[in-house]
């Protein structure tokens, strides 16, 4: 649910940069890890799963990016200024 709503955002406010993008599918993918074991702070065997967890986040956002990010944006203007 987050991450449509980001992509909702990202769409009305035509967010392109790709760094917001990564970073918004890492914390989405290390929240989800979070609620799903919640006791992953406190057991250092289980932060190499966290960080896995926080890389495939990054990677999502930016293959989202290469996808629809780079054009985001509901509102385009019709005629491109030239020079």
């Amino acid at each position: 649910m987050q991450t449509l709503i980001f992509a909702l955002i990202a769409e009305v406010f035509s967010l392109r940069s790709f760094w917001l993008h990564m970073l918004f599918g890492g914390v989405v993918a290390a929240a989800g890890f979070m609620l799903l074991s919640p006791d992953a702070p406190h057991d250092p065997e289980r932060w190499a799963d966290l960080g896995i967890i926080l890389a495939a986040g990054l990677v999502a956002g930016f293959v989202y990016w290469l996808i629809a990010g780079r054009d985001a944006g509901f509102r385009r203007p019709l005629i491109e200024r030239l020079g």
